[in-house]
């Protein structure tokens, strides 16, 4: 499980002006496994930009553009990591990393939940806090951004 600090303060760490994280989780994949990620946003240019991003990177990712598409994948695929949009309309992200954080799963490994905003509000945070977030990316996202969390999650052979 990763390590959250108190939800009520905001005590993350930048990573650069793109991305702040509260947890050091590294991935864990057996020896030439691959890591991957899955992409939930009701955009699908955003789903696909972010997914080629990640691939860019030597990460495999799926996407989902909705809550059932993602619990469902996610009971079905062992993801490393989950980037969830936290404003989607239909079903508000925050309500989405609680429901995959507590979905039955096969898997053993740790996963790391991110949220994707550009809602840096404390009760925001708070919310991302409380859902058991690992932390967010800010938009608009870039392969920076990408780069940086897939080294410091230690998601990629390439880092």
């Amino acid at each position: 499980m990763s390590n959250h600090s108190d939800a009520n303060s905001y005590t993350g760490y930048n990573m650069n002006s793109e991305i702040t994280t509260w947890s050091n989780q590294k991935a864990w994949r057996k020896k030439g496994q691959q890591s991957n990620v899955l992409i939930v946003d009701s955009s699908a240019t955003t789903r696909i930009l972010v997914a080629n991003m990640f691939i860019d990177c030597g990460i495999d990712a799926d996407t989902a553009g909705d809550s059932t598409e993602a619990v469902l994948k996610y009971r079905i695929f062992n993801f490393d990591m989950v980037i969830v949009e936290v404003n989607m309309e239909a079903l508000a992200g925050i309500h989405i990393a609680k429901a995959i954080r507590n979905a039955p799963t096969s898997s053993e490994n740790p996963l790391l939940i991110y949220a994707l905003t550009d809602n840096e509000r404390q009760e925001s945070i708070k919310k991302m806090k409380d859902a058991m977030m690992d932390g967010f990316l800010r938009k608009p996202i870039t392969i920076e951004a990408i780069e940086e969390i897939a080294k410091h999650h230690c998601l990629s052979s390439e880092y």
